[in-house]
């Protein structure tokens, strides 16, 4: 039998207990510019900040203290943050920038905005046989920098499967452009859409074969013995005891 449905996931933001904010401080003789900035990839911020200002990548030092919170929304780049670094150095003196909450409603990465219609085949004992999806994911405007706004679309079309033997599967996704907030990574990209869509699959087609839902999943479930295993997908399991009650 084969089972359809279609699942619709809102979007929805983080809210750090600190905003987003910096203080950037550039010293015109010796071209050093220091940011004290809420991040949580210093690191990238020092090689993109400079690149984009033309500064030898030494010359720029990146302090994150305590960020209060970040969820993958302090991991892009944002319009705002460039903006007070080109003040910084276009004035010699420090700048410091600081988003209200209700700014960072408008302009912090909002996630999860997909819709996924899924089949699922089973044979009458509740043994999976196929999966077939096709993932709408939404944007916004245009994608986020540098780490893509299509990385969640594709982390979901690779996570449904689950760790579950799907022999065979199938999916698609289609990203479109909104006049929204730009979406992108956040906390654990994809995963919980994705087993969102697999366990209530799981759970209707245990309800209708009217098997017990946990002796489907047990009967579903990667082995022990089987890792390391490879996904349908195209992920790969090394380790998990998923059978340990």
């Amino acid at each position: 039998r084969v089972w359809r449905r279609t699942f619709t996931i809102g979007r929805h933001t983080g809210v750090p207990i600190e905003p987003r904010g910096l203080v950037a401080e550039y010293e015109p003789a010796t071209r050093a510019l220091t940011l004290w900035m809420s991040t949580q990839v210093p690191h990238m911020m020092q090689a993109i900040v400079a690149d984009l200002f033309g500064l030898p990548e030494q010359r720029v030092r990146v302090v994150a203290p305590d960020v209060g919170g970040s969820f993958g929304i302090k991991i892009h780049v944002y319009q705002d943050d460039m903006a007070a670094c080109a003040l910084a150095l276009a004035l010699g003196r420090p700048v410091k920038w600081i988003a209200t909450r209700r700014e960072s409603f408008l302009a912090d990465i909002h996630a999860r905005e997909q819709t996924i219609d899924v089949e699922v085949a089973a044979a009458p004992d509740g043994t999976l046989q196929a999966m077939r999806a096709s993932i709408t994911a939404a944007v916004g405007p245009y994608s986020a920098y540098p780490r893509s706004s299509v990385v969640e679309g594709g982390q979901v079309l690779r996570l449904l499967p689950g760790p579950y033997r799907v022999p065979h599967y199938e999916a698609a996704l289609r990203v479109v452009a909104q006049n929204k907030t730009i979406t992108s990574q956040y906390r654990a990209v994809g995963h919980p859409i994705a087993a969102a869509v697999t366990e209530s699959m799981l759970e209707l087609v245990a309800r209708d074969l009217g098997l017990d839902p946990a002796e489907v999943r047990r009967k579903n479930l990667v082995r022990e013995a089987e890792m390391l295993y490879p996904s349908i997908a195209g992920s790969v399991y090394n380790s998990g005891r998923y059978h340990v009650t």
